[in-house]
């Protein structure tokens, strides 16, 4: 029993040990060496070389088919080339082969850095932007979606996925970004459709004719043009580019949207005030720019109608928003269906009355008329809106009747545009007083006459208009005396008579129409001045323009507080240097019921003095009736190629059923004071 046991051991030891000393003793003369387990990461860096099946050097692979790919080399051999050999498994454990150690580059999971610098657009949301690659979170696609990156570098990641490290234009580092969430484009992004209209708002921009910044064209010629955007670029740079095209499809190039601003097709509405006539059929009246018809020309034709206001529309047409004399609106028509016309003529009856003997009567009370002679034209005269009025004198002859007759009755009846009677006139504007006779006869014969004095009023919700002061008011009174007299008023009284605010509205209005023209006559546009003090002067000389005649010249006497009210500057003080221009003008109240109205129409005055009325004199043309046969104005507004700035002063009063107006407009340059 013993024996046989000795026996058993003796077989097993050979058996274990004498395979094991076999195995090494195999291993030993493979060339590769023994498996040596590693779990490194490593990145393909170099291109042809082969990944091996085995080391026989069966081919299984090449590195050029996957060059800067991340793999995980779970294993290695030392081979008795001298080569080290790594075992390739990618993230889902896929075996690629034996790759030699000199085609690889040992990296973190994420791979190795590869400098990159191409533009990506983000295209998805909701996937993660990574602050590392230990995945804390610094932000998500959602917040930045559709802008365009610069990827300055990439990783291609052990899981098989690639990641962009992104910069925006500015340089700030928005992460890492798998390359799913984004699309290649070049630095201005992908087209995004637009549809968008816009006008050139803006000078010296460039409109380009690609984005390698070759020029195409300059705003310049262009400036307040409508165009369509067809589409628009998102830039790198931070930048909106918007691709213009005209009505007729014509392409304007790449133009910055700064230097736009976006509009309707029809454009903006441009004050105007002349008047047309209807000379064709057939055109439709709109009652928007949807182009819902309101009405068609046919049954106007030969009619006139004032144009308040006109638009420049993308189509290339011109239309007029159509007012008849009483207010009445007919829609927006294209020019092509009117033509330019003389202002209308009104005719105006007054009516003299006078008994037997031919003296005149106050009143008809206790009188009978017995004929009327016949009419006379006393005169004709121009109203502020280009209107023409011819007054007609007719004489009524009246014959004294003896019937009982009671003193008159006079009463006073306040009421609205609608006939209401008001029992208080606060928040009103009285816009218009005439008086009306009734004549009554009582049960025993006597005859009462009352006599009312009805005063139309307007309710007013405007600052401005509610800021104007009455020629009775006792401040405006005073200055009126005083420059009557020769005597100049002091800053402080100007401005309790006249309101900055109107102003400071009318010069926007008036100095956008005169910059339209100095841009037609090739001369640069003009602002307002810095000039403090110049603005407080222009206010001094339009009070005095009202009450001096209509002259240049200022009082010669100093107002009481001793001020001259001409402008003391120090040494560096913005100086304005120019020249003055000076308007008076007459505005119906009953034409005006907004705060706007009133800026227009002041502004649309002095452009019909001060441009309209004197440009063809001014550019040597014929003179049509209407037109002034001097130029001062024109040439000191418009052609002064060395003025840069402006300063407007206004002053209003209330007339009764109109609004008085005077204006001065001074336009030069600033310049810095300097005492000598």
């Amino acid at each position: 029993m013993k024996k046989k046991l000795m026996i058993s051991v003796s077989l097993l030891m050979f058996f274990v040990f004498g395979f094991s000393q076999l195995d090494v003793s195999a291993a030993k003369n493979q060339p590769q060496g023994k498996y040596i387990s590693d779990g490194s990461y490593v990145q393909v860096n170099k291109k042809n070389y082969g990944m091996w099946q085995n080391f026989s050097w069966k081919k299984k692979n090449n590195t050029t088919n996957v060059y800067q790919k991340t793999f995980q080399a779970r294993g290695r051999y030392k081979h008795q080339n001298g080569s080290t050999y790594y075992s390739l498994y990618d993230s889902k454990g896929k075996w690629y082969g034996y790759l030699n150690a000199n085609a690889t580059k040992k990296t973190g999971k994420q791979g190795a850095y590869i400098s990159d610098g191409s533009h990506v657009k983000i295209n998805r949301k909701n996937y993660g932007m990574w602050q590392n690659f230990s995945w804390k979170k610094k932000g998500n696609t959602t917040e930045v979606y559709d802008k365009t990156f610069q990827a300055r570098g990439r990783y291609e990641h052990f899981n098989g996925s690639t990641y962009y490290s992104l910069y925006d234009n500015k340089g700030k580092w928005y992460g890492y970004l798998n390359v799913d969430a984004t699309t290649k484009v070049n630095a201005q992004g992908t087209y995004i459709s637009d549809g968008s209209y816009v006008k050139v708002s803006k000078m010296n921009y460039d409109m380009w004719q690609n984005f390698g910044w070759k020029s195409k064209n300059k705003t310049n010629n262009f400036y307040y043009k409508i165009f369509q955007a067809k589409g628009r670029y998102e830039h790198f740079n931070g930048s909106t580019y918007y691709s213009l095209y005209d009505s007729k499809g014509k392409w304007y190039g790449y133009l910055n949207a700064v230097a736009t601003q976006k509009t309707k097709p029809e454009g903006n509405f441009i004050d105007d005030g002349r008047h047309v006539e209807i000379k064709k059929p057939n055109y439709e009246l709109w009652e928007n720019f949807n182009w819902k018809k309101k009405d068609v020309t046919t049954a106007y034709i030969g009619k006139t109608f004032v144009i308040r206001g006109r638009y420049e529309h993308f189509n290339g047409s011109t239309y007029y928003s159509l007012y008849d004399y009483k207010g009445k609106w007919y829609g927006y028509l294209n020019a092509k269906a009117t033509e330019m016309t003389l202002r209308p003529h009104e005719i105006k009856n007054v009516y003299i009355d006078v008994d037997e003997s031919g003296k005149k009567l106050d009143s008809t009370t206790g009188y009978v008329e017995i004929k009327e002679k016949e009419q006379k034209v006393t005169k004709t005269e121009t109203r502020p809106n280009f209107s023409m009025v011819t007054t007609n004198t007719i004489t009524k002859v009246w014959k004294k009747v003896k019937e009982p007759t009671s003193e008159p009755k006079y009463e006073v009846i306040n009421q609205d545009e609608n006939d209401k009677i008001l029992t208080s006139t606060e928040g009103y504007t009285l816009i218009e007083s005439y008086k009306k006779t009734e004549v009554k006869t009582s049960a025993l014969g006597d005859k009462l006459t009352i006599i009312q004095t009805i005063n139309v009023w307007r309710k007013v919700d405007s600052p401005m208009i509610m800021s104007i002061l009455s020629k009775n008011n006792n401040t405006v009174k005073a200055a009126e005396k005083a420059i009557s007299n020769d005597v100049a008023i002091s800053n402080e009284h100007a401005q309790k008579i006249t309101n900055k605010a109107i102003s400071n509205a009318v010069i926007n209005v008036f100095l956008e129409k005169v910059n339209v023209e100095r841009k037609e006559q090739g001369k640069q546009p003009l602002s307002a001045t810095e000039d403090k003090l110049a603005v407080e002067y222009s206010h001094i000389r339009a009070v005095t323009v009202m009450y001096n005649g209509f002259e240049h010249s200022a009082p010669s006497k100093l107002p009481e507080d001793g001020k001259s009210g001409s402008p003391e500057y120090k040494e560096g003080d913005i100086q304005f240097v120019g020249l003055e221009n000076i308007s008076l003008s007459t505005l119906f109240k009953s034409d005006i019921k907004t705060d706007s109205q009133l800026v227009n129409q002041i502004a649309s005055a002095m452009y019909r003095q001060y441009i309209d009325n004197e440009r063809n004199a001014a550019l040597g043309r014929p003179l049509s009736p209407q037109d002034s046969n001097v130029a001062g104005h024109y040439e000191s507004l418009i052609l002064g190629s060395d003025d840069k700035t402006m300063s407007v002063g206004v002053y209003v009063i209330d007339n009764g059923s109109v609004y008085t107006v005077t204006t001065c407009a001074l336009v030069g340059t600033d310049e810095t004071y300097e005492e000598w």
